[in-house]
Formats: structure tokens, sequence, C-alpha cells
């Protein structure tokens, strides 16, 4: 009997790239007061561009960050496997989903990338490489990165960053945009939207709730309970956390630091 193929055999592994990254992501950003989205995604993508490119302490500093047991090639082989199921996922959806992300290192004139380098990116990360001047002509560079991001969304994303971001730029940036829109796979009815209390932080409020009645993988564990939203395309799923009245604080510390 033959063994697994290689990109068959890592797939278990790659699955937790972007869960263990978004704990840790979390627990990080949730110190600060306020709202949090991040996409871990987004954030994996850049670390490995900027891996590509550093060498020495900064590398391994990079590969620490990012927790796994690969290192040099290996780790850039299951990168690359994460690429391809991600890319899989958009030809599948194609039709019912949108799934859409570009990554881009943008730097200044007279600090080129070596031509070797910009290959590198565009055949092992699937990203770009451009030159923009942020010190002089702060507003044609945003204009610039501002259309390579609706053109990698095909006009979904159109603005990425504004003038005043690119003024406070000297050297670079590595820019990235991730775009996804989905059905679900049992849709909410239209009529069955209305206004309902909700308990934020800051208090309750009235916002509009969809309602649905159908069958979906559900837990409660603790303070918590947790619903798990299927989409139209296979292996998507959008997962709920609603923290009992009063646990708000506990649930999430819970979820910034237990999980890890």
């Amino acid at each position: 009997m033959p063994g697994p193929s290689v990109e068959r055999a890592a797939r278990p592994r790659t699955r937790s790239w972007t869960s263990d990254l978004a704990f840790r992501l979390y627990r990080e950003l949730a110190a600060e007061p306020g709202n949090v989205l991040l996409s871990p995604y987004a954030v994996l993508g850049a670390l490995m561009v900027l891996r590509a490119a550093a060498g020495g302490g900064t590398r391994r500093e990079i590969e620490v960050a990012l927790q796994r047991r690969e290192t040099g090639e290996a780790l850039t082989r299951s990168f690359g496997v994460l690429l391809r199921e991600v890319g899989h996922l958009a030809r599948a959806g194609s039709g019912l989903a949108e799934i859409m992300s570009a990554t881009a290192l943008w730097c200044r004139p007279g600090c080129p990338v070596r031509p070797d380098f910009v290959e590198t990116l565009r055949a092992r990360y699937g990203a770009e490489a451009g030159e923009v001047d942020f010190a002089r002509s702060p507003a044609e560079a945003t204009r610039t990165i501002n259309a390579w991001a609706s053109e990698a969304t095909r006009g979904r994303v159109r603005r990425l960053m504004d003038e005043g971001e690119a003024a406070i730029l000297h050297n670079g940036v590595l820019a990235n945009v991730v775009y996804f829109n989905g059905p679900w796979l049992e849709p909410f009815g239209e009529g069955a939207t209305w206004e309902e209390p909700f308990f934020a932080g800051s208090g309750r409020r009235e916002v509009p709730m969809m309602h649905g009645v159908g069958t979906r993988a559900y837990a409660r564990v603790g303070h918590v309970e947790a619903l798990q939203l299927p989409c139209a395309v296979s292996r998507i799923r959008m997962i709920v956390l609603l923290p009992e009245e009063g646990h708000l604080e506990e649930v999430e510390h819970e979820f910034a630091c237990c999980l890890l």
C-alpha cells in the first residue's frame, strides 16, 4: 500500500498554524482596552516574508515567534502546504464564496530588492515587491498601494492605507490584504432580523439580531457557550463564543491564556 503524500502527511500540523498564532496574538492585543480584530493568516504570511529576508539572530527570533517544530527549508515547505490549502479553498469556493489574499513588499527608491529575492517571494510565498517614494510622494505611494490592494481583491478592498500613514514611512512597508465573503450553509431568513438587547463591555444597547432554527454544533463549557456556523464552502466555519452575563473578563482571560 503506498504511503501518504507529503502534502497529506503535513496537513494535520498546518491546521494549527493560524489557530496557535491567533491565541498568542490575542493574548497580547487583549491587554489593551477596546475591540480586537486580527487576521492570524495575514500576520503569518508577513512573518514568513520577513523571515525570508532575514538572517542570523533575526531569522531565529522570527522562527521562535512562530513556535513551529520545523526550521529552515522544512518550515518553508510546511508554509507552502498551507498556501496551497488556502488556494484550494479559494478554487473550491468559486461561485459560492470569495476568498482573496495578497502580500507585497514596498520599498523606497534607492533601496532596491535583489531580483533573486523577488523571485523567491513570488514562487515560494505568493508575494510581490514594488517601489514607492514615501518621503517625497506620499500621496502617489498611497494611490499605488491602494490600487494594488483593489486589484488583488477585484475591487473589494479599495483602501489599505491613507496619505498620513504613508508620510511617516521611510524605507518600506510590508502590506497584506485578506478578503472573505461567503454564504451560510443554512442562510438566515431575510425577514428574521429584529432589534434585541445586546450586552457589551460598555453596557446594554439595542442591535439588529438574526434568528434561525436548525441543527448546529453547540457546546457549553464553564461560563461560555460556543456555536459553530458552517459556511457553504466545505471546511470553513464560524465559531461564536457567548460568555454568561458578568463573566466576560473571566472568559476572555481563559480564551487568551488557558487555550495556549
